[in-house]
């Protein structure tokens, strides 16, 4: 059985699954809302922004 600390290493938080996201698939779409799409690239880029 996996310790608590080897499960919690395996989850992606929210930030961390884009910035994954971004490196893997930087030209996808990630977010469609009404008439606008930004990829998985735009998306991390708007994100960094806010978080750091």
């Amino acid at each position: 059985m996996a310790g608590f600390d080897e499960v919690y290493q395996s989850v992606l938080t929210p930030l961390s699954f884009i910035q994954r996201s971004a490196e893997v698939y930087p030209d996808k779409t990630a977010i469609v809302y009404g008439e606008q799409q930004f990829t998985y690239r735009e998306f991390g880029e708007r994100v960094n922004r806010l978080v750091f």
